[in-house]
């Protein structure tokens, strides 16, 4: 096998044949400035142009310009460095108050064809903006485009793109464009082509540092006599761009490559290469000396390698406790965990109240909030597992408006925080007000807890502003509950149960979510034994003299292991309990069709009785069409009534509209007429 790894070399060919063929044309035909020329600044140098097809059978190469990238040409090509200059390129305003004029020149396979160039700019929110055109000559003769001499609109906003368009989409040619300067600007005179310095050390030091061997031809020699003797060869090619094919057309056949090897088959082979194996493996980007290794694979080569040697020096990965509520982002972290070979979890405090919010609990849905409100963590929540909390926002702020929300700030840095704070304030407050109601109902259902001295809104006097614990009155740093009814503390409001039921169908319907939970129940456990070793996380109930504290629930005492196994067996029955299933039923008779009725291509459901005619439409439960009416295209909801002789076309109604006698409603395919709920027309 022989491999050729030349882009450098062939690199080198084309642009002293470029020039070369450049020079001879410009010395024949190019004619004299007659003045000096403006200053100015290459954006493009003999930039590669070859026409897209199009229906009109012209061949279009846009170059665009928009955003950073002429800014960019600017700094690669022409070597400007002058941040005022750099910036006036990034709006039309600024380009045309710096540019006196466009200059460009093509150069193509013949002299004698002519390219159409347009520099376009972009209107106001990316519409289309002004576009001006030149005819140019392939023959590298320059033509000038003179700023002021066009017209250009006032709603112009950025530079677009310059557009070439060559008389058929198989031309090629190289393009150069250089910019010129209005009175009072100046740059830096930089020599596009600056000859090679063959004698330097820094040539010197990039030869080196670019040929890995330079090789012996005793095996190149061997290779052609394999070639001459009809043996099987093959023959690869290694390297970048140009062993890709960039600038050849078709790339495939007229690359140098395929080129290169026609050549050696032709030359050397007996059989015309019947015998050898062609391999093209170059890949734009890549330097010849990386042909195998690209630059841009080895970040993740290493990452993969580093993944490798840790898994063989961790054999087993225990997380002792509470992945969630301990910083952003837990979401993340599972799935790093669930990439893992072998890993265990003991279930933290903070792991379980998320399991159970997960599980459709309320009250853990409401710690999870507040804990997440607490330190401002909403990305997890809103970002990692899609859950809204709009309606929740919206509520805080209305409710608590006019409230000092100061003391309810989250824990984090008011600099750098992002979202607003006071907005997480007020909803931090709902949500507490909220799981404190929800508390006191659990602790009412649960007597077992013993948790009645923490039933706090029961232990509030909301005329004194205090709050009784365990015997010690205390006063209330914040007395503002509007949503609290001193009768009956622990009822939620109208509201707060709608933002509830909201709540708990979003945690639920969490995809992302629930596969952590999943995950967490099926690689976890209240404890672990491992090696001798008691994994656990929090704390064991003991007694004073040392011994297991017997904890009661459901009417049984329990301590040490057996509590533990009790909390685990708990923790998966209120998992995987089934849910209930809430709908709504409505038994109706079969849809009636009245004499002098017609229904055609249509989706009715029960209920509905039909008069008129109906055609190409879906209508809901109860729908009613009476006599003389047409109903056309339409998908008409819940008890929608369409009376005598209407014309209804194209129309969608929510439920219980009403669309009086003989109404006119037509929309159309894209752009149908919608009635909202309850409305009469």
């Amino acid at each position: 096998m022989i491999c050729l790894a030349c882009d450098e070399l062939t690199k080198h060919k084309t642009q002293t044949i470029q020039k070369r063929v450049k020079q001879t044309v410009l010395d024949k035909i190019a004619p004299k400035d007659p003045t000096a020329k403006r200053p100015g600044f290459y954006v493009l140098l003999d930039k590669p142009v070859g026409g897209l097809p199009s229906n009109d059978g012209v061949g279009r190469h846009p170059v665009y310009i928009n955003g950073d990238r002429l800014v960019t040409f600017a700094k690669m090509v022409g070597g400007i460095d002058d941040e005022n200059i750099l910036e006036m390129l990034r709006t039309a305003k600024g380009f045309r108050k710096l540019v006196h004029s466009v200059g460009v020149s093509i150069v193509g396979d013949l002299p004698d064809k002519v390219v159409t160039f347009t520099l376009g700019f972009s209107g106001e929110l990316g519409s289309g903006g002004s576009r001006n055109s030149m005819k140019i000559t392939t023959d590298g003769t320059e033509h000038i485009m003179v700023m002021d001499e066009q017209q250009w609109s006032d709603s112009d906003e950025t530079p677009q793109e310059f557009l070439f368009e060559l008389v058929k989409p198989k031309d090629i040619a190289t393009a150069t464009v250089k910019l010129y300067l209005n009175d009072g600007y100046t740059v830096p005179e930089v020599d596009p082509d600056p000859p090679v310095a063959f004698d330097t050390p820094a040539y010197g030091e990039m030869i080196a540092r670019s040929c890995l061997s330079t090789g012996n031809n005793i095996r190149i020699k061997r290779v052609l006599q394999q070639l001459r003797d009809g043996k099987p060869t093959t023959i690869a090619f290694l390297g970048g761009s140009i062993t890709q094919g960039a600038g050849a057309v078709p790339s495939q056949e007229m690359c140098y490559a395929r080129k290169t090897y026609e050549a050696i088959c032709e030359r050397y082979t007996p059989d015309h290469g019947a015998h050898v194996r062609y391999i093209k493996a170059g890949v734009g980007g890549t330097p010849c000396q990386l042909g195998i290794i690209r630059y841009d694979r080895a970040d993740a080569y290493i990452i993969r390698f580093c993944e490798v040697i840790k898994r063989l020096a961790v054999d087993r990965l225990h997380i002792v406790g509470d992945l969630f509520d301990r910083g952003p982002r837990p979401d993340r972290i599972l799935d790093s965990l669930m990439a893992h070979h072998q890993v265990d979890i003991q279930w933290g405090n903070h792991d379980v109240v998320w399991m159970g919010a997960a599980a459709g609990s309320p009250l853990c849905i409401m710690t999870v909030l507040k804990t997440t409100l607490a330190y401002n963590n909403l990305d997890t929540l809103e970002g990692g597992y899609g859950i809204s909390l709009r309606r929740l926002e919206r509520f805080a702020q209305h409710t608590y408006a006019d409230s000092d929300v100061s003391r309810w700030l989250p824990h984090a840095d008011q600099r750098t925080a992002a979202g607003d704070l006071t907005a997480a304030a007020r909803m931090h407050k709902a949500v507490t007000v909220m799981m404190l109601k929800l508390e006191a109902q659990v602790i009412a259902r649960n007597p077992d807890f013993d948790l009645q001295g923490r039933d706090f809104l029961n232990h509030i006097d909301f005329a004194a502003g205090t709050v009784d614990y365990f015997g010690t009155t205390y006063p209330l740093l914040d007395c503002d509950f509007p949503t609290v009814d001193p009768a009956n503390p622990a009822a939620l409001t109208a509201d707060e149960e709608k933002i509830t039921a909201e709540l708990v169908r979003s945690f639920a319907e969490s995809e992302r979510l629930q596969r952590h939970v999943q995950f967490l129940y099926a690689h976890g456990a209240f404890y672990k034994m491992c090696n001798g070793n008691l994994l656990y996380h929090g704390a064991v109930p003991m007694t004073e003299d040392g011994a297991f504290a017997a904890i009661r629930f459901e009417g049984t005492a329990r301590s040490g292991k057996q509590l533990f196994d009790y909390c685990d067996r708990r923790a998966r029955q209120g998992y995987s309990a089934p849910a209930p299933i809430y709908t709504k039923i409505r038994d109706d008779n079969p849809t009636r069709y009245l004499e002098g009725s017609s229904v055609k291509n249509s989706l009715l459901a029960d209920g509905c009785v039909i008069e008129g005619s109906v055609e190409n439409s879906v209508l809901f439960r109860g729908c009613k069409i009476k006599k003389g009416a047409v109903v056309k295209n339409c998908v008409l909801m819940q008890d929608t009534v369409v009376e005598p002789n209407c014309n209804v076309e194209y129309v969608v109604t929510d439920k219980n509209v009403h669309i009086t006698e003989d109404k006119k409603l037509t929309g159309t395919d894209t752009f149908p007429v919608f009635v909202a709920k309850g409305h009469s027309v």
